[in-house]
């Protein structure tokens, strides 16, 4: 009977420390968001090159120029060394902008980037990197992907984003501490989808406008208040109506999925299919997270104990991440206010 008993223990411990590692606050910080080269070709064989690094970003990332392509003279370029957003000429010459674009780098892994470039007719591609060191194939005509590329791309980023965006998985994570019961927590999660499907496609669309810090800095909050109420009794407001809590807070987290989106941008000519993609791989890595959750408890309710342990441990990681996202998103909000006075 013992070792039968050991055995989710164990499990559940393995579950929490992945947890732990995951949610680690040094490392996941802020919004999570791809890196992104834009390219926009100015007259046959020029373009400008801008860079927007990844969050967390990539010290020593090098960035490998397809084709006869060149950057002042250099065939690769430091982008730890490169202002974000700064255009730079990108020379081509006769055979256009065509061949492999890659990306290497030593201390850790690049993850997916995302290459838009937009051609002198106007049409646009999007592509996002594969393989290890990640590259993308690039063609000297101006085809856009088709429209189930495009979609099956956007989903890929918004699994990635709900996976890699820790804030909003502990923020999950919160609510179903809170609720019990499958109706209920259908409900919950069915309310949060609702409300940040709302903002993300309003916001996506430029319909709604907010500034992103003070939209991070009350997602951090958000998670703070549920660890608090979950700490509390069974009578408070968000136990008895965790559909209201998951949906007011959700319109705060679409704003949050709509500032990663505006980093990598939508293509002009499937705006609509792109965000639903995006708002798609969102659900389905949500979706993904709900099932391990409920997984872990059923698991453990021939445990009780073991339960109770798991969930307080899970309590103290709400708390402790919430407190350093705020302080730190609150220092990086009023750094710059502050060095302008």
């Amino acid at each position: 009977m013992a070792r039968r008993t050991a055995q989710p223990a164990y499990w559940s411990i393995a579950m929490v420390l992945l947890c732990g590692v995951f949610a680690t606050p040094s490392a996941n910080a802020h919004e999570y968001k791809p890196g992104v080269v834009a390219i926009k070709e100015v007259k046959p064989g020029r373009f400008l090159l801008q860079w927007s690094p990844p969050m967390p970003n990539v010290e020593d990332l090098e960035l490998r120029l397809p084709g006869d392509c060149t950057v002042d003279g250099s065939r690769s370029l430091q982008l730890s060394r490169t202002v974000p957003g700064l255009s730079l000429s990108l020379e081509c010459g006769p055979s256009g902008l065509g061949g492999e674009l890659g990306f290497d780098t030593e201390s850790t892994s690049a993850g997916r980037i995302g290459i838009n470039v937009e051609w002198l007719d106007g049409t646009e591609s999007f592509k996002l990197t594969t393989g290890d060191p990640p590259a993308v194939m690039l063609g000297a005509t101006a085809s856009p992907n088709s429209t189930w590329q495009v979609l099956g791309q956007y989903v890929l980023l918004g699994v990635e984003h709900i996976w890699l965006g820790v804030d909003h998985l502990l923020f999950l994570l919160g609510l179903l501490i809170l609720v019990r019961g499958f109706r209920r927590v259908l409900l919950t999660v069915t309310a949060f989808t609702l409300a940040h499907s709302i903002t993300l496609g309003a916001a996506s669309l430029e319909l709604l406008t907010v500034s992103t810090a003070p939209v991070e800095i009350c997602i951090a909050l958000s998670v703070l208040l549920l660890a608090v109420e979950a700490t509390r009794g069974p009578e408070t407001a968000s136990r008895r109506w965790p559909w209201l809590v998951a949906f007011g807070f959700g319109l705060l987290h679409g704003l949050g999925f709509a500032s990663a989106l505006s980093e990598v941008g939508l293509p002009k000519n499937a705006v609509l299919v792109s965000l639903l993609g995006f708002n798609l791989g969102v659900e389905l890595g949500q979706l993904a997270a709900v099932v391990a959750v409920a997984a872990t408890y059923v698991r453990l309710r021939r445990h009780p104990a073991i339960e109770r342990r798991m969930e307080s441990a899970a309590i103290w990681v709400l708390g402790i991440c919430s407190v350093f996202w705020l302080l730190q998103r609150v220092d990086g909000w009023l750094e710059p206010l502050l060095a302008l006075q």
